[in-house]
């Protein structure tokens, strides 16, 4: 078995191994009987001129960028010993034998393959194997592609024009156990989930930061009341005692102060350093209750709120509130999964607030698309993951608040509150971004809760990992009733992909109300359907129809559909709602929503229908229809386009309203606005044209209106200045509007002399190193430093390094895609070494006793340091060539996988070291040779030095006369996937090709040139 394994794979077999002259023409084959005499008297099915390169995969993943095959009349003939290999099988094919033994997924299976019988053993089955099915050829046992797949658990398919070679496992191999172990090692080591490796980033709070800075001035005259306007907004974040601060000060139209909210924050999705107790957000000041299940809303007021629930997740029975700074004059539109939901037009204390959103089962993409005044456009975009509830066994999370309702902290000002938008209130309110803000409802001096104390707190606990119980508890005002407590109990669990919750509340005025919700995905539609029943006048916040209508609610019921209708190779999302409320009194009312978006090319386009039907009781039996038309793109000459049109269907037909507006840039520092408006209903047309000048510290803004009928015309000024502190600079600067709304990122970006993360004054600078963050992108400067702004205020951020941005190939990054926390007002610092490193050309030569050396492929090699830890590893192409990449400067030793070494009995006849040079850099081209372990091979000239620049190569010293060499084609030619240009090195190609079908015409294209396990042109005659 030692010796078979000699060759093992691809041992070093001598071109006479192969039946016939490699020279001569490749001869086909009929099928025949198993003949007696012994297989060299076979013709051979192809000779070295049939080579193919092919770029073999498994599950997406490549496993060799080239694996050699061979075709003929026959058909493809793979590589049986390089494919086990790869596999991870223990299967070795003996040359002097010319068999493979071995086994697949346990001792037990065995497999053999005897060309000498032509018999084969192989998933319990016996096979006679043909003379047109498998050769011997070159040290290696070559299989026909419909034999290949009888004889292992795997699908194959070859694409002989693409070069291709796609594996399929048909059952579990080792080399996914061991990529996968693998990933999850890297995983562990970067602090975060399989996949895409990335950088975490901890900016801890302090005592003082320097706040980021938003001002905003205004100033107006017309012809009408008021003939003179002006007013201010401030905003300001940063860190102040240890926590995150938020504050906001602005002025009605006559400077008169009367906006003024604050909030302390603190926020950790991981648990850590929120609060006590695992909290992942608390707040005092300007703050909201929690909403519970039934009963109790979201409430605004001055005092502390706190939670441990997951920032990113959510139930798909609750409704969120969504939040956040909106500058004045901007405009904001809410998606959910790419339909249009909502918009609002006019800031509400300095705020955008969309409330009771309702969300799908699975993954919620939440985008958040702002249009400024001068056509500025960006987005946030939130991710949560919406399911039944469920948290693991013994796991438990809480949320508790209290506010003094409607109070805000410093008592000026009022906390205003947007209540849900429907149909019959202010028509295409939830679609139009312009004319039409979100209604708010402001409660005034006297209403009932304004100034009382509202308390909401819950508790959740996994009794199993199927069953979680919450119970809450709430004191509150209802807007339409007296003071009451109340208490609720739910349980949620999963029955067969199914999400089951019942909820179940009682007041201390005699109110009930119980309620079973169902969700889950039905055809690929994500259906939630809920139906509440209630007793005692007990007033549900969480129902619309609880607070607007004039009675009390008995029952309330509703369904909602959001799926994906496939349109050929496009989807349309589509997202239904339909709600019906009843009355104590007989009233029943249906409302109806439908939203659908689609992207065309440039544009999007978005369409919404609202239905309310009211009948029953007391009241007129009547029916609406609402209906709106959207849509926003970017023409080819980079006019920023934007239409809006609102009609009624019932219970008339009605043009209501109609916007556009172009926005266009007409300079590097200036823009130009247009709109034109039409009210159909008061017969008015608004015209509107602006001018912004981006100056380096502010934007200047001119904008004149003129209304008709009654003739009203409007001039105004803007002055916009955007702060953000850099810390690493110790200055502010100039990043335009919004610098306070959500959080910042300066990358300072370095070359590590020590490999460590902080820079020290002999660490040079890396300048033009580009950064992208959520739709900015900065490069940095020659300090190396570069400022992201506009990160939000999620749970997470990502910002992106694009290291291919920079010239030297042998400056290797850290990972690519960095991870934080988004702080308003706070400007993280992201440390980003680069390390000088080296890279080694290696070639593994296999010698057997009686032949010469050969490469070997398929092989496992690894870099050790001097404490025995891999510092890099790979594996050996079809030529036994490796490249291992991104080492530090050092010197290291070559070794084999141990566990592949062990399982095919090879070893290194003689130790090899590795020296990477101080300034990194190619460290040469070696050779490793290896020979069955205890074997005494014969000595191979080439030594394991690197090469010198204007002496032949080692490969090419190290290649037998004998060996064939491959022809190639010019059209096969192709730059190696995932490799950088770099410099050359001696004789070195400054490109390096792959070469998947290595066939050249001497006479058409030069002599080949061998080299590095890839095919070079080396001149046209």
């Amino acid at each position: 078995m030692a010796l078979a394994l000699l060759t093992i794979i691809a041992g070093g077999a001598r071109a006479q191994d192969a039946t016939a002259d490699p020279a001569g023409p490749p001869i086909a084959t009929a099928p025949r009987a198993l003949a007696s005499g012994p297989i060299v008297n076979q013709p051979a099915l192809f000779t070295a001129d049939d080579l193919l390169l092919l770029e073999a995969s498994a599950g997406g993943e490549t496993l060799s960028d080239g694996l050699g095959a061979y075709s003929s009349r026959a058909g493809v003939f793979l590589p049986l010993g390089e494919i086990a290999r790869l596999f991870d099988l223990a299967i070795t094919v003996d040359p002097a034998k010319r068999r493979a033994e071995g086994w697949v997924s346990s001792p037990t299976d065995a497999f053999r393959v005897d060309l000498a019988t032509r018999t084969a053993h192989a998933q319990g089955r016996d096979f006679q194997l043909s003379a047109t099915e498998a050769m011997f050829f070159q040290g290696e046992i070559y299989v026909r592609l419909d034999l290949f797949q009888q004889l292992l658990p795997v699908k194959a398919a070859v694409d002989v024009s693409a070069l291709t070679l796609t594996l399929v496992p048909t059952e579990r191999l080792p080399f996914q156990e061991r990529r996968e172990l693998e990933q999850r090692r890297a995983a562990l080591a970067l602090g975060g989930a399989a996949g895409e490796p990335f950088l975490r980033v901890v900016t801890p709070y302090k005592a003082f930061t320097p706040p980021a800075i938003d001002i905003n001035l205004n100033a107006g005259a017309g012809n009408d009341a008021p003939r003179r306007s002006a007013g201010y907004d401030i905003r300001l974040a940063g860190d102040l005692a240890y926590a995150g601060v938020q504050a906001f000060v602005g002025s009605d139209e006559a400077t008169h102060l009367n906006n003024v909210r604050v909030t302390f924050e603190r926020k950790d999705p991981e648990g850590k350093i929120a609060g006590p107790w695992g909290a992942t957000r608390s707040d005092a000041g300007d703050t909201f209750t929690p909403a519970l299940a039934v009963g109790a809303r979201s409430e605004g007021g001055r005092g502390v709120a706190i939670t441990s629930a997951p920032l990113e997740q959510a139930s798909v029975f609750d409704h969120i509130d969504l939040r956040g700074e909106l500058q004045l004059g901007d405009e904001v539109e809410l998606y959910v999964n790419e339909v249009l939901r909502a918009s609002q037009s006019q800031p509400i204390q300095g705020q955008y607030e969309f409330l009771n959103v309702s969300l799908a089962y699975g993954e919620n993409v939440i985008r958040l698309v702002f249009y400024g005044p001068r056509g500025e456009r960006r987005e946030e975009v939130r991710r949560l993951s919406v399911a039944g509830g469920q948290l693991a066994k013994g796991q438990s999370t809480y949320s508790f608040g209290v506010v003094q309702q409607g109070r805000p902290l410093f008592g000026i000002g009022r906390t205003s509150t947007v209540l849900p938008v429907t149909a019959a209130a202010v028509g295409l309110a939830a679609l139009k971004s312009v004319t039409v803000p979100t209604v708010a409802f402001e409660p005034q001096e006297g209403a009932p809760g304004d100034g009382t104390w509202r308390v909401a707190a819950s508790f959740s606990h996994g009794i199993t990992s199927a069953l979680t119980a919450t119970a809450g508890f709430a004191q509150y005002t209802p807007r339409p009733g007296p003071a009451r407590e109340m208490g609720v109990l739910s349980l949620s669990t999963a029955v067969q992909g199914y999400f089951l919750q019942l909820d179940a509340a009682h007041d201390n005025l005699g109110g009930s109300a119980l309620g079973f919700g169902v969700a889950g995905k039905l055809a690929g539609v994500s259906v939630v359907a809920r139906d509440v029943e209630y007793a005692g006048g007990f007033i549900d916040e969480v129902v619309p129809a609880a607070v607007t209508g004039g009675a009390d609610l008995r029952r309330d019921t509703t369904l909602a559909l959001d799926f994906v209708e496939r349109l050929g190779n496009n989807g349309l999302p589509i997202s239904l709602r339909v709600t019906r409320d009843q009355f104590v009194d007989g009233e029943e009312r249906i409302e109806a929503q439908a939203r659908v978006s689609q992207a065309l090319g440039r544009y999007l386009f978005s369409s919404g229908l609202d239905y309310q039907r009211d009948s029953g009781g007391s009241v007129t039996a009547s029916q609406t229809l609402i209906g709106s038309l959207a849509a926003s793109g970017l023409t080819y000459d980079k006019w920023q386009l934007r239409g809006e049109l609102a009609y009624q269907a019932a219970p008339t037909v009605r043009l209501n309203s109609m916007l556009v507006t172009a926005d266009r840039q007409t300079g590097s520092g200036s823009a130009l606005h247009l709109g034109v408006g039409q009210a159909f209903d008061t017969h008015q047309t608004s015209f509107e044209v602006g001018q912004t000048w981006r100056l380096h510290a502010m934007d200047v803004s001119l904008v004149g209106s003129y209304t008709t009928n009654p003739g009203d015309f409007r001039i105004g000024v803007q002055i916009s200045l955007g702060l953000s502190w850099d810390p690493l600079a110790r200055r502010y600067r100039a990043m335009g509007p919004g610098a306070a709304d959500g959080g910042a990122a300066v990358v300072d970006a370095f070359v590590s002399n020590d490999g460590g993360p902080v820079r020290h004054a002999k660490d040079a600078a890396v300048a033009g190193l580009l950064v992208q963050g959520d739709g900015h992108q900065a490069r940095t400067d020659a300090s190396g430093s570069a400022m992201v702004t506009n990160l939000g205020s999620g749970a997470y951020a990502q910002v992106r390094v694009d290291p291919e941005s920079i010239d030297n190939p042998y400056l290797t990054a850290p990972p690519r895609l960095i991870r934080l926390v988004p702080r308003p007002g706070r400007t993280a610092v992201i440390a980003y070494p680069l390390i000088l490193t080296g890279e080694v050309e290696i070639r593994v030569m296999f010698s057997a006793a009686g032949s010469g050396p050969r490469g070997l492929s398929a092989l496992n090699v690894q870099l050790v340091d001097g404490g025995g830890r891999v510092i890099a590893q790979g594996r050996t192409e079809y030529d036994g060539t490796v490249v291992l990449e991104g080492l530090r400067p050092g010197k290291y030793e070559l070794r084999l996988d141990p566990e592949q070494a062990g399982r095919l009995n090879l070893a290194l006849t003689a130790p090899l070291a590795v020296v990477v040079p101080q300034g990194g850099g190619f460290a040469g081209r070696l050779s490793a040779n290896v020979a069955v372990a205890g074997a005494t091979p014969e000595r191979v000239t080439s030594g394991p030095g690197p090469a010198p620049a204007e002496a032949p190569t080692a490969r090419a010293k190290a290649r037998p006369a004998n060996r064939p060499v491959p022809a190639i084609s010019a059209r096969h030619w192709r730059p190696r996937k995932h490799h950088r240009r770099r410099p050359s090195h001696g004789r070195r190609s400054h490109h390096r090709w792959r070469a998947h079908h290595c066939r050249v015409h001497p006479r058409s294209m030069g002599e080949p040139k061998w080299e590095s396990g890839f095919c070079h042109r080396v001149s046209r005659p």
